[in-house]
């Protein structure tokens, strides 16, 4: 009877726990917020003209905020992108597969493949997305909120 070493299994357990935990603090947190919280939470931000939520509505929908934190859901059909816009340092997590470019204003390039479920850091930059799948991308963008000086 072959075993299989166990720490496999804990890194595997670890591995899918992290965005787990993600989406039921999100959606605790989102639970308990009243209808009033949540539009009063919608504006601590004030939007930039080159934010995410400004420069590309269509795609990117706004899902909880507070001092620490602002949550985005990026939503793209096969091919479609987002134009350049500036994010801040942020943990990605894919919903679904995903397989998307990010391309900075000097040109430069790097695409991500990641299966749903798996996370990466992504520091602050201005970039732009797009989906380089046929399928639907969705992913989960915890920005890191910078403290106020």
């Amino acid at each position: 009877m072959e075993t299989r070493p166990r720490t496999k299994r804990i890194y595997r357990f670890r591995t899918l726990s992290v965005p787990l935990l993600i989406i039921v603090a999100l959606n605790i947190s989102s639970a308990h917020l009243s209808v009033a919280d949540q539009a009063t939470s919608n504006r601590d931000t004030e939007l930039n003209d080159d934010d995410a939520l400004r420069i590309d509505a269509k795609h990117f929908r706004f899902q909880f905020e507070n001092r620490q934190i602002r949550v985005l859901r990026l939503t793209l059909q096969g091919g479609e992108f987002v134009p350049m816009h500036k994010s801040p340092d942020a943990l990605l997590m894919c919903v679904s597969e995903c397989h998307v470019r990010l391309q900075r204003p000097d040109k430069k390039i790097h695409d991500i493949h990641m299966d749903a479920g798996e996370t990466r850091w992504i520091r602050a930059s201005e970039r732009s997305e797009k989906n380089l799948s046929d399928k639907l991308l969705e992913i989960v963008v915890v920005e890191i909120k910078q403290p106020a000086h």
